[in-house]
């Protein structure tokens, strides 16, 4: 890999950054850590308009347990690229890992956070934005919140998506104790076969429960 990556020195870096940006990620894998960061700031500093190596590099940060490393590089990458989801979706997971008063000395409110998401991430992939904060709602057990924002989501997702926001809805309510409520969301959300049982995995409860029979059904025979 190493001498890949050499061979590319006199490559436009517009025509390799991604094949550099595995040369990092490889050090990093391998524990050459100081290699792996030294890449990943030649690129930031060179790419400062590529989102994706502002978010590999917090999340190579992230994945060695320095989180506030991690968001620094986040912001970073931000600054540059604004547009980019995948960075905002990264800021708001380590929002949440961060501890309570890392949140108050170097976030916005998280109303604000998801404000600025939704004024910079293109209009088209609002639906996403109301699925991730929802589920960071859900996360922090603020289920009502949760539940707004998937309604919002439902409206504007593309149709093959929709059975996941049902999904979640499900869960929610299966967590608070609603279970036929939970069933209901099942049944309206129409999942069914190999897809149910893929995105069920590990969520063997809320299996039984789908598959079980309703009470109009046991009322019915």
């Amino acid at each position: 890999v190493r001498t890949l990556i050499n061979d590319l020195a006199e490559v436009p870096i517009d025509k390799c950054w991604r094949m550099l940006l595995e040369g990092a990620l490889f050090e990093g894998r391998i524990g050459n850590k100081e290699a792996a960061r030294a890449q990943f700031r030649t690129l930031m500093n060179k790419c400062q308009s590529y989102g994706p190596i502002f978010l590999e590099a917090s999340r190579y940060e992230e994945r060695e347990g320095h989180l506030v490393e991690s968001l620094t590089l986040c912001e970073e990458g931000l600054d540059f690229n604004p547009k980019y989801g995948p960075l905002w979706f990264q800021y708001l997971r380590l929002y949440e890992k961060l501890d309570e008063e890392a949140r108050e000395t170097k976030f916005d409110s998280l109303q604000t956070i998801f404000n600025e998401m939704f004024q910079n991430v293109p209009k088209e992939l609002d639906w996403k934005i109301y699925i991730e904060v929802a589920q960071t709602y859900d996360r922090m057990g603020e289920y009502e919140k949760a539940i707004c924002y998937l309604g919002n989501s439902i409206q504007s997702c593309p149709d093959n998506i929709k059975w996941k926001i049902w999904l979640i809805a499900a869960r929610i309510q299966f967590r608070l104790g609603e279970y036929e409520r939970s069933r209901e969301i099942l049944y309206t959300g129409d999942i069914t076969g190999a897809e149910f049982q893929r995105a069920t995995h590990g969520h063997r409860c809320i299996c039984l429960l789908y598959t079980s029979p309703s009470p109009r059904d046991r009322t019915r025979s």
